[in-house]
């Protein structure tokens, strides 16, 4: 406790113009400070975010890839009972819109 009477002691007697100007030294260093540790913190989420998004295109990519192996298989499976164009057809017909959807 005495450091901060002796702290409180030395303030008391300098002057009031000394003490504002190195408030305001301390707020400007303070909010200089902030921003660099907001600024790091952004970029540091920035990346997480990067790598999200980066996971989130792999999946649809695979997403796709499966969708397009599916549809060969059903093609394939049509196609051993009819010719294979036919197959191809009802396929997509079945990907298609439905018909109570409007254009």
């Amino acid at each position: 406790m005495s450091t901060a009477n002796g702290q409180h002691e030395e303030l008391r007697g300098r002057p009031t113009g000394e003490l504002v100007k190195q408030l305001s030294d301390q707020t400007s260093t303070l909010l200089r400070k902030e921003i660099e540790l907001a600024k790091t913190e952004l970029a540091e989420k920035g990346k997480e975010a990067g790598v999200g998004a980066g996971m989130l295109g792999g999946a649809g990519l695979v997403a796709t890839l499966a969708l397009g192996a599916l549809t060969a298989c059903l093609i394939l499976f049509l196609g051993q009972a009819m010719d294979a164009w036919v197959a191809s057809l009802i396929v997509a017909m079945a990907y298609g819109p439905s018909r109570g959807s409007s254009p």
